[in-house]
């Protein structure tokens, strides 16, 4: 019985199991203007973690850190979960500003002019049982901007410079367990339940 039951445990602990993919799109927007904004919404069965990964493209001369500075913005469902501005083809500094959930940011310009893209991922975003909304946003301000105060360029429009998003995926980081998993575990309990009915019954007996 022990045997049994110890191979039920190990078929449990072998079963494989693969990310739900919540949403996916290869190309969410094409190049628009700063500001501006585009958001998508995911449905979520139950309340559970997320892992979004996506493109932040840029065009011809989106800036950084300077007097033109534009600025980004992710949000899921009203909250700000990342914000930077990056040189993506217009020049200035890098720099992230807020960031609760150690997104990863690679990738950077192409060159000057040539605008650049940004590979960015995220884990462990709480979702909501339900709708749950990711808003993504540039500014490009004439005042105060993340990276600082006082004046700056403000937009420029889209013959100067744009933004899109790009390879969007969200999965829900919670293992589903494959058909075959389903199947040897339920073999393993069948296992041990035949195993429980076929155990003898042991009297005792009192002196």
């Amino acid at each position: 019985m022990k045997h049994i039951l110890l191979s039920t445990v190990a078929l449990l602990a072998a079963t494989s199991g693969h990310a739900a993919t919540l949403y996916s799109n290869p190309l969410l927007t094409g190049a628009i203007a700063s500001p501006g904004s585009v958001s998508f919404t995911a449905l979520s069965p139950v309340g559970q973690n997320g892992a979004l990964s996506f493109n932040l493209d840029g065009f011809r001369t989106l800036d950084g850190l300077n007097f033109y500075e534009d600025d980004f913005t992710l949000k899921l469902n009203g909250t700000s979960i990342l914000s930077l501005s990056y040189d993506l083809g217009g020049g200035g500094g890098n720099a992230i500003f807020t960031n609760p959930y150690a997104a990863t940011v690679a990738g950077g310009t192409f060159g000057f002019g040539q605008g650049g893209q940004l590979q960015i991922s995220l884990a462990g975003l709480p979702l909501t049982s339900g709708s749950n909304t990711f808003s993504f946003s540039y500014d490009s301000p004439s005042g105060d901007a993340l990276g600082g105060t006082g004046s700056h360029a403000g937009p420029q429009g889209t013959g100067d410079e744009a933004w899109g998003v790009s390879s969007v995926l969200l999965t829900a980081e919670s293992a589903v367990p494959e058909p075959a998993s389903w199947a040897l575990m339920l073999i393993g309990f069948g296992m041990a339940g035949a195993a429980l009915r076929r155990r003898p019954n042991v009297a005792v007996q009192f002196s």
